[in-house]
C-alpha cells in the first residue's frame, strides 16, 4: 500500500516538473537566383514542381500547354502559337481582309475596318487638316477700268469648310462704279455672304456668291458707288465643294 501511494506521489512530481510541450510555426521563403533567360529554354529543362503534395518534375512545355492549351503553343527560345483550342490558325487570321478584331488589320488603310491614317480623311469624316497655314489665292478684282493693290489675298480649307480673308485698296478709279468682282479660292457649295468694311469710311461692306459660284461680287452698304482709295477688307467662312 505504502510502495503504491509513493509510486503516484512520484508520478505527480515528474508531471509538475515537466515543461509544457509548446507548437511552433516555421516560416521560409526559397528563391531561385540566377534563372536563364527565356531565349535559352528548349522546353524539355525539367522545373522542380509539387502535385497532390509529392515532388514532381515538370518542363516548361508541359507549364506552356496548361495555361494556353495542349498543342496550340510550343517553346524553343521563343514561343510560338499556331493553334486556337487546337485549330489551326487559317489564313485569314494573318493575311486577308475579313472581320474580326485581328482580320481587320488585313484591311487597306483607310477602308472600312481597316486602319485610318492621321490626319483622318474627310471621307473617313475627318478634316484631312495636317496643320499648314493658310495660304494665298489670287483674287483678281475687276471693276471697269479701275486698278488694285491687294494687300492681303489668303485662305484655308479644311474638309468641305473655307475660310477666306481679302484686303485691297482701289488705286484708280477708272468706270469702276459700285460693283467689284472677284475670284475665289475654289468652288462655293453653297450660297454665302461674307461680310467686311471700307476701312477708308468706317461703312459696311460685303461679298456674296451663290451655290457653284467662283467668284463672288462685291458691294458697298446700300450700294454706295466706290471712290479711290477705298480700302475694303473681307473675312468669313463658307462651304466649298
Amino acid at each position: 500500500m505504502l510502495k503504491t501511494i509513493r509510486s503516484i506521489f512520484i508520478a505527480l512530481a515528474c508531471m509538475l516538473a515537466a515543461p509544457a510541450m509548446a507548437q511552433t510555426t516555421q516560416s521560409y521563403s526559397t528563391y531561385v537566383l540566377g534563372l536563364p533567360a527565356a531565349s535559352t529554354l528548349t522546353g524539355t529543362e525539367k522545373i522542380a514542381t509539387i502535385q497532390g503534395g509529392a515532388s514532381k518534375y515538370t518542363t516548361p512545355q508541359q507549364i506552356l500547354a496548361l495555361l494556353v492549351g495542349s498543342g496550340d503553343c510550343t517553346i524553343s527560345s521563343s514561343i510560338v502559337c499556331t493553334k486556337t483550342n487546337g485549330v489551326n490558325f487559317s489564313s485569314l487570321a494573318t493575311t486577308a481582309p475579313g472581320t474580326g478584331v485581328v482580320t481587320a488589320l488585313g484591311n487597306n488603310t483607310n477602308a472600312a475596318g481597316g486602319l485610318v491614317t492621321s490626319p483622318v480623311p474627310v471621307a473617313n469624316g475627318g478634316t484631312g487638316d495636317t496643320g499648314t497655314g493658310w495660304t494665298t489665292f489670287t483674287p483678281s478684282p475687276s471693276c471697269g477700268t479701275a486698278t488694285f493693290t491687294v494687300a492681303s489675298a489668303r485662305s484655308k480649307t479644311i474638309g468641305k469648310t473655307t475660310f477666306i480673308e481679302l484686303n485691297m485698296t482701289i488705286t484708280a478709279l477708272g468706270t469702276c462704279t459700285n460693283s467689284i468682282t472677284i475670284a475665289l479660292p475654289n468652288t462655293a457649295a453653297s450660297s454665302a455672304v461674307i461680310s467686311g468694311a471700307n476701312l477708308r469710311t468706317g461703312g459696311f461692306a460685303y461679298f456674296n456668291f451663290g451655290t457653284g459660284g467662283t467668284s463672288a461680287t462685291c458691294i458697298l452698304s446700300a450700294g454706295a458707288a466706290y471712290t479711290v482709295n477705298d480700302n475694303v477688307v473681307y473675312s468669313g467662312v463658307y462651304e466649298n465643294q
